[in-house]
């Protein structure tokens, strides 16, 4: 028995997500976010647009730099998703902690959507 398991009424052991592995799931979203935040702020039109465009006309050589540091990112999110899937608690919860897991998914999953079609036009923008 580790530290992780805890038993129910009849001594079978229920499965209890850990705070480490809550911990790193946060940890790599978060990485995520912020590797994939220069795609996302170059769909909107303002400051940010501008001085990405800056920085990306300057040499391709920031243009492969941001497809692979966005390719890292899209990773992230997917090994948080593996390892949610792996360590998720049994049953159901509830009250408002029920609608955070839903809420991450859904935003993070059109922020994906969002960022692989902004960066092959990135792409063609820069390198064409």
């Amino acid at each position: 028995m580790t530290g992780t398991d805890r038993h129910d009424d009849e001594g079978r052991i229920r499965n209890v997500r850990s705070k480490a592995a809550l911990a790193a799931i946060a940890a790599l979203v978060v990485i995520g976010y912020i590797l994939v935040m220069p795609v996302l702020l170059s769909s909107f039109d303002g400051a940010p647009n501008d001085m990405i465009g800056a920085w990306l006309d300057r040499s391709t050589m920031n243009v492969w730099l941001l497809v692979a540091v966005t390719i890292i990112g899209l990773g992230c999110w997917i090994g948080a998703a593996a390892l949610e899937k792996r360590y998720r608690p049994q049953g159901r919860m509830a009250g408002w902690r029920s609608l955070i897991r839903p809420v991450v998914t859904v935003v993070t999953g059109l922020c994906g959507f969002c960022v692989c079609f902004s960066l092959p036009m990135l792409c063609l923008l820069h390198l064409g």
